[in-house]
C-alpha cells in the first residue's frame, strides 16, 4: 500500500508535507512563567525575540502543536497499527522486528538505531 504522506508528525502522525510545518521558540516561557512572543506555532522562519534563539518546527496540527525532532523532514515515518490483548505478545513483536532490523543492517553494512536518546 503506497504511502499517504512521506512524512507524519511522529507524535499525532498526522501528514505534513515537506515546508508546511510552523515554527516557534523552543524554550516557550519567560522566567515569570509567562509565554514568550513566540511561544505560539506560527507560520515562518527566524528567532524569538525574547529569548534570541532560532525558532523550531512545530507540528501545525490543532491539538498537537508538539515540537518536532532535529531534522525531522530527513527521514520517513512508518507507522504500524497492532491491537491485542494483554499479554497476546504485542511488546514481543516489536522487539523481535527491532532486532530482525538491527540484524539486518549489520549484514548489509548499515547502522541501525534510535534517531535520538529521546527515541530509545
Amino acid at each position: 500500500m503506497p504511502q499517504m504522506s512521506d512524512h507524519r508528525c511522529p507524535y499525532c502522525f498526522a501528514a505534513l508535507p515537506r515546508g508546511a510545518s510552523m515554527v516557534a521558540c523552543a524554550v516557550g516561557t519567560l522566567a515569570n512563567g509567562k509565554p514568550c512572543r513566540a511561544a505560539e506555532p506560527r507560520q515562518g522562519t527566524g528567532r524569538c525575540p525574547d529569548h534570541d534563539v532560532a525558532l523550531v518546527d512545530h507540528c501545525y496540527v490543532p491539538g498537537c502543536r508538539r515540537q518536532l525532532p532535529g531534522r525531522w523532514s530527513e527521514v520517513t515515518t512508518t507507522c504500524l497499527a497492532m491491537a491485542g490483548t494483554r499479554s497476546s505478545g504485542k511488546s514481543v513483536y516489536i522487539k523481535v522486528a527491532a532486532d530482525l532490523l538491527r540484524n539486518w543492517g549489520r549484514r548489509n553494512h548499515l547502522t541501525v538505531g534510535p534517531y535520538s536518546t529521546q527515541t530509545e
